[in-house]
């Protein structure tokens, strides 16, 4: 709840995400190993690679393998040590953001330079440019719904591979959508179904002065005050917005984990073209794959992936009506906490300013 008040600090807990939605792959794949491995941690501790995930990942210090694996008397080592999971939330979070704002800032930008531009058209009757924010607002709404779509699936293919090259591979990864296609729907609806109290978690600050149970008190409240109560506000409706993006990560984990699996049992993509994190994980799982077959249709997994882009554009319309009731600048355009970076705090720079002595 605190990772997400700040545009710094929620990087750590973007990467932290992304290192559960690492263990909640090989969770799914070691439940479909057979019998294999009686338990979690005996799947975990035959690949030394995969031992520090036996527990839950850590926050500032190293993992339980790494820390009994320290010397008795290596004191030099107890700084790396009592840091070793920040480096790597910060690490992750950094390549998770960068990776995401690749496919999903065109959009972003064209809303807001579509909302700046209609304004600016309406005050200043510039009739022949008229069309020029619509269309640029319609186009940010196709690229950033198409974008929204792909990111589940690539997202949860980057965290649990640990390479971001994978995000990248667009063919494979809309392979993966296509073998899932009714799994990849049920997230979707997640996301449109949380989107709708974290909507209303950063816009009804705004409607607060005018609700008769909070009108006399806000009147009375001196700036500091004000500030006070939407700083509570937003960290209180964190736990709610936490709770709901841990949810969609590890379900889109499983959706990636399962898609995985019967792609490559159904010979739907090439052993050869996953990643060597992949192949090693299906090789210990008795799963090395058949040919792809020469029969699969990419006409069909376009069709899917258009399907699946059209309830995208619900959840990107609610962006402009959450703005027209409560406006955030460019914070609202640029950033959608569900799918790029978890950040939570709308409160206003002008009111920061009024409060500071």
């Amino acid at each position: 709840m605190i990772l997400t008040q700040g545009p710094v600090i929620c990087v750590l807990l973007l990467g932290y995400l992304y290192r559960l939605m690492r263990r909640q792959a090989l969770r799914y794949w070691w439940r479909h190993a057979g019998e294999r491995w009686e338990s979690f941690e005996g799947f975990l501790n035959a690949d030394a690679t995969m031992r520090e995930h036996v527990t839950l990942p850590n926050w500032f210090i190293a993992p339980e393998r790494q820390r009994a694996e320290r010397e008795d008397g290596a004191l030099r080592a107890l700084p790396r040590l009592l840091t070793a999971s920040l480096w790597q939330n910060l690490r992750k979070g950094v390549v998770a953001l960068l990776t995401l704002w690749t496919v999903t800032l065109p959009g972003c930008a064209l809303m807001l330079f579509a909302w700046y531009d209609g304004w600016n058209n309406s005050f200043n009757k510039g009739y022949e440019n008229a069309p020029v924010g619509p269309l640029a607002g319609i186009l940010g709404l196709v690229l950033f719904s198409a974008a929204a779509a792909y990111v589940p699936m690539a997202q949860a293919r980057h965290a649990a591979c640990d390479e971001w090259r994978v995000f990248f591979d667009v063919r494979t990864n809309l392979k993966l959508l296509r073998s899932r296609t009714l799994a990849a729907l049920v997230l979707t609806a997640g996301y449109l179904a949380a989107s709708v109290p974290v909507t209303l978690i950063y816009t009804l600050p705004g409607f607060l002065p005018q609700m008769e149970f909070m009108s006399e008190r806000y009147a009375t409240m001196s700036n500091a005050e004000a500030l006070a109560y939407i700083n509570g506000w937003y960290f209180w409706g964190g736990a709610l917005f936490v709770a709901l993006l841990v949810a969609l990560k590890r379900a889109g984990a499983h959706l990636y984990a399962g898609a995985l699996l019967r792609c490559v049992d159904r010979g739907a993509v090439r052993f050869e073209s996953l990643s060597k994190f992949e192949r090693d994980v299906l090789a210990r799982l008795g799963r090395p794959g058949v040919d792809a077959s020469a029969s699969t249709r990419q006409s069909r997994g376009i069709l899917v992936f258009l399907v699946l882009v059209l309830p995208w554009l619900v959840f990107t319309t609610e962006i402009f009506v959450a703005q027209f009731f409560s406006y955030h600048g460019g914070h609202g355009w640029l950033n959608q906490p569900l799918l790029q970076l978890p950040w939570m705090n709308y409160v206003p720079e002008a009111l920061r300013e009024l409060a500071t002595p």
